[in-house]
């Protein structure tokens, strides 16, 4: 699978688990509610959320969606995208370059 891929699938687990807090309306610590209830499983996706405070605990098994964070974390990600999409453009822009120059 290709790094791009990769991201794409990566992005799209997070949107599901930011979802199903979403429709579960666990946004708040007041509103917190367990993984079961929202139907989550545990997942390498829902722990990086954790460990990145995005999806918070609110008590005993009883978690909800910090949505500053996540607000904050698509901001970085799209800004970060367009950093990679300069840097590739001007790699391939010096590839042909070199490749008309040769």
């Amino acid at each position: 699978m290709s790094v791009s891929a990769s991201l794409a699938l990566a992005a799209s687990n997070a949107r599901k688990v930011v979802g199903a807090f979403r429709s579960g309306r666990a946004v708040t610590g007041g509103s917190a509610q367990r993984l079961a209830d929202l139907r989550i499983n545990p997942s390498p996706t829902l722990r990086e959320l954790i460990d990145a405070r995005i999806v918070r605990k609110a008590g005993a098994d009883r978690y909800f969606l910090d949505e500053e964070l996540w607000a904050e974390r698509r901001q970085v990600s799209g800004r970060t995208l367009a950093r990679v999409m300069v840097v590739a453009g001007l790699a391939l822009l010096a590839m042909a370059v070199w490749l008309i120059g040769r």
